[in-house]
């Protein structure tokens, strides 16, 4: 009949296939226009039709590409937490189809763009907080994230600069949190009226958390650079001689000599660091034995 011609040339073998072995056929994915749908295909042989039971898949899909492009962008991943955070930051932006897409926290008491996909040229990354969407989306703290749909419309048309100035229509803001705070938003905006879907949503938050945890290593990172400046501090500012040893997983791994170790033994700290055996051979021969003993108890 006449729905029988709308179908696809693949979905009019898979059909005849079934009619052919009189096998029922389940869950055949089939793109169709747009859209992708999960078929079930039972014949009926004595009459000579199929009963087709169709679901459509399309945002599960997406939902399942977006997850694997997310993980093979984490294998991509370096030491430098900001280019990590740029880099989801800009596969939100891809995934969402986004006009652009902003990560913002609070510095100091500015709104601090850390990480951009396709902002304009003349966008300020450092602005005051007031009246800026993502500012209320810090604000609120809340894990449901944002949307406000008629930008030009709302009251944001007359308090955030950047909803006139570049004819934004919708912003779908989300906060990144560590712990119970709050230390700032992923955004993406449209030129367009847009109205996500759950599984949208559902990416934006898998894409917030894996900030929030970029932003943690980073804090961690900064912990141990402050103690490791003041250990150095100390280091050099005693006359004794002073030597440091990093232990990973019950092995040394580097060991930091003191400036004040020249005086001592001799020897710079950069003579040290060239040789790790230094520190051994500088005993005389007949105690490095009981020395090295006494090192490895």
């Amino acid at each position: 009949g006449e729905f029988y011609k709308i179908l696809t040339e693949n979905l009019k073998g898979l059909i005849a296939e079934a009619l052919n072995t009189g096998r029922m056929l389940s869950d055949l994915e089939v793109n169709v226009a747009d859209r992708v749908y999960s078929y079930n295909i039972v014949p009926i042989i004595e009459n000579n039709y199929v009963n087709l039971y169709a679901v459509d898949v399309t945002e599960r899909k997406h939902g399942e590409e977006r997850l694997k492009s997310l993980s093979e962008r984490f294998l991509e991943f370096g030491n430098n937490t900001e280019e990590n955070i740029d880099r989801l930051v800009a596969l939100c932006g891809e995934f969402m189809k986004a006009t652009c897409a902003i990560y913002n926290r609070m510095e100091r008491g500015m709104l601090c763009s850390v990480g951009q996909w396709k902002t304009p040229a003349d966008y300020k990354p450092l602005d005051n907080p007031e009246g800026h969407i993502c500012h209320d989306v810090i604000m609120r703290a809340s894990l449901d994230p944002l949307i406000v749909r008629n930008l030009q419309e709302s009251r944001y048309a007359l308090i955030d600069p950047y909803v006139k100035a570049y004819n934004l229509k919708t912003y779908i803001g989300i906060a990144v949190k560590l712990g119970h705070d709050c230390i700032g938003s992923l955004c993406v905006v449209f030129q367009e009226d847009i109205i996500p879907s759950e599984e949208d949503l559902r990416f934006m938050g898998i894409v917030a958390s894996a900030i929030a945890v970029e932003e943690s290593r980073k804090q961690a990172q900064q912990a141990l650079e402050e103690i490791r400046a003041r250990q150095k501090h100390i280091i050099d500012t005693v006359t004794d001689y002073i030597f440091t040893v990093h232990v990973h997983k019950g092995q040394a791994t580097e060991t930091i000599y003191g400036p004040t170790c020249v005086s001592v033994t001799g020897y710079i700290p950069q003579e040290f660091a060239a040789d790790p055996h230094l520190w051994i051979k500088i005993v005389p021969e007949e105690d490095q034995s009981a020395v090295g003993q006494h090192a490895r108890s």
